[in-house]
């Protein structure tokens, strides 16, 4: 918010107040004054605010499923599988360390929390 105001304030040509560094209802104040009331902006409408101007991204599913094929798992889905290996005497089957897709299909087969299979 300070950042805001002194922005605000070299913005307009004049100076940001001392009280408005030191004092959050004085910064308060100062943008109640000085800002732009939402949506009555001079400078045009806010490019953020526009969802056309945003490049759309691709849907989540698909670009996890691209990626996934080729990536190995995160270290703590290395650490947790090994752990439930032990934990429920299991063997880690070929390929679970080293792919991200095979580690999550172990996961969720034999953890408590896994979407798919979990255990009661």
């Amino acid at each position: 918010m300070l950042r805001f105001a002194q922005a605000l304030a070299q913005e307009r040509g004049i100076e940001c107040p001392e009280e408005v560094k030191a004092d959050y209802s004085a910064c308060r104040q100062f943008l109640d004054e000085h800002a732009p009331e939402k949506g009555k902006s001079k400078r045009g409408p806010n490019r953020r605010s526009i969802p056309e101007a945003r490049p759309a991204r691709p849907e989540p599913a698909d670009s996890r499923s691209r990626d996934d094929d080729h990536r190995k798992p995160t270290g703590p889905m290395v650490g947790f599988a090994r752990r439930l290996a032990q934990e429920r005497g299991l063997t880690v089957p070929p390929g679970v360390l080293e792919s991200f897709q095979q580690c999550r299909a172990f996961l969720d087969q034999h953890s408590r929390t896994g979407s798919k299979g979990a255990r009661p």
